[in-house]
């Protein structure tokens, strides 16, 4: 296999992981009573998707690619949240990919 082909498969694999992660919090989160809906630019505008990772130079992919994961309402407390999944195998998540959207809005 070349490095190129094994290159693809790792970055596919790391997909399929966060769509694994993305599922399993979303149906979590459902069964503890929330209405939880996709937002993320890949669900939103899938075609619109590959553009966002390629042309990050202009201002509205820029915009898009900070879209987060899921639109959660809650009933019991009557507020919304945005909410972003981050899978990481070893645990550590940098404070950049925390920090970015407000957070009375994130959880």
């Amino acid at each position: 296999m070349t490095q190129q082909n094994g290159n693809h498969l790792n970055k596919s694999f790391q997909k399929i992981k966060g769509k694994i992660g993305e599922h399993l919090i979303k149906e979590l989160f459902e069964n503890l009573g929330y209405d939880v809906e996709f937002t993320g630019v890949e669900y939103r505008t899938p075609a619109y998707a590959n553009l966002v990772k390629r042309n990050k130079d202009f201002k509205i992919f820029k915009t898009m690619s900070y879209f987060p994961d899921f639109y959660m309402y809650s009933k019991e407390k009557n507020k919304p949240f945005l909410v972003e999944v981050k899978f990481r195998q070893n645990g550590k998540l940098l404070v950049n990919e925390i920090f970015q959207y407000h957070e009375d809005e994130t959880i």
